[in-house]
């Protein structure tokens, strides 16, 4: 199932059962996650449709525990470890 638009999202049977189960909230021109911790974001914008069947579908299809998943996270900068030449 491609997601053209926000009916298609909403549409979607994992969508479907995040929100009924209350992981997604859609309201308005809002989208609220409650999964580690609440986040709310643009749901105008066209990538969030698909952020939000992917966590959906995760959470619902696949079984990944909610309270593990967090969304927008920094990673920090690494640097290589030199090895010294030999």
């Amino acid at each position: 199932m491609s997601i053209r638009s926000a009916e298609d999202a909403l549409a979607h049977p994992s969508m479907v059962e995040a929100m009924r189960r209350r992981i997604i909230k859609v309201v308005g021109s809002r989208i609220t996650y409650t999964l580690n911790h609440e986040k709310t974001y643009n749901w105008a914008d066209p990538e969030e449709w698909v952020r939000a069947v992917s966590v959906s579908w995760l959470i619902i299809d696949k079984e990944y525990p909610a309270n593990r998943m967090k969304l927008e996270v920094s990673v920090p900068r690494r640097t290589p470890n030199r090895v010294p030449p030999q």
